[in-house]
C-alpha cells in the first residue's frame, strides 16, 4: 500500500511495490481502458459515418418537388465530412497518446491535455 509521502510526490495513482519499484493501480488500469474504449468508439462511428455521407442520396420531396440531396451540392454537408474526416485522423493520433499514460510515472498535466483535445474535437464536430 502506498504511504502517504509516496502519493503526495509521485502522483494520486501510483504506488510503490514492496521492492520499491512503481506499480500501476486497479483504478488507472479502468481509468486507461476506458479512455482506449472510448477512442475506439469514436474512431468506429466516424470512420462508418464518412461513407455513409458519401452514399446518401435519400429523395425528399419538397412542395411537390423531388429533390435528391448529396454531399456535393450542399456546403454544410462538405464541412460535415471534412469535420468528421479531421475528428477521425486526430482520434487515431490520440491513440498514441493515451498508450504512455499507461505507464505508472505519468503525470495529471498530460491527463489535461487529453481532456483538451477531447472537448476540441467535440466542438468540432457539434459546430
Amino acid at each position: 500500500m502506498a504511504s502517504p509521502q509516496n502519493t503526495s510526490e509521485k502522483g494520486f495513482f501510483q504506488a510503490n511495490s514492496p521492492g520499491g519499484m512503481p506499480t500501476v493501480s486497479q483504478s488507472q488500469r479502468s481509468l486507461i481502458m476506458a479512455q482506449i474504449t472510448l477512442r475506439f468508439l469514436a474512431i468506429t462511428s466516424t470512420m462508418t459515418a464518412i461513407p455513409v455521407m458519401i452514399t446518401a442520396k435519400e429523395p425528399v420531396s419538397l412542395l411537390g418537388l423531388a429533390i435528391t440531396p448529396s454531399y456535393k451540392q450542399s456546403s454544410a454537408m462538405k464541412f460535415l465530412l471534412g469535420v468528421n474526416a479531421t475528428v477521425f485522423a486526430f482520434t487515431v493520433l490520440s491513440m498514441l497518446f493515451v498508450w504512455p499514460l499507461r505507464r505508472s510515472g505519468s503525470k495529471p498535466i498530460n491527463y489535461f491535455f487529453l481532456h483538451l483535445h477531447d472537448m476540441v474535437s467535440e466542438y468540432m464536430l457539434i459546430f
